[in-house]
């Protein structure tokens, strides 16, 4: 069983941002952008525990591959 790193902080808030912006993203092209935009403010917090909760156990290189995966998603790239 390979060895955990902990996770680095930038690695988290890097992948923290995507995962707000990619159900930005998934909201306001399902929804529109207002609906996008007052779910975000009114669920931040919860997005954001749901994001720590994702990156418990995993090392830095995971969650920095997850947090471009993010960014990528809706891009189509």
């Amino acid at each position: 069983m390979p060895e955990h790193q902990p996770i680095q902080l930038d690695s988290a808030f890097t992948y923290q941002q995507a995962a707000i912006s990619a159900v930005l993203r998934a909201l306001a092209q399902s929804h529109g952008v207002d609906f996008a935009a007052d779910f975000v403010r009114d669920h931040r917090t919860a997005i954001l525990i749901a994001t720590r909760r994702h990156l418990c156990g995993r090392d830095e290189r995971a969650v920095a591959s997850e947090a471009l995966r993010l960014g990528l998603a809706y891009t189509g790239t």
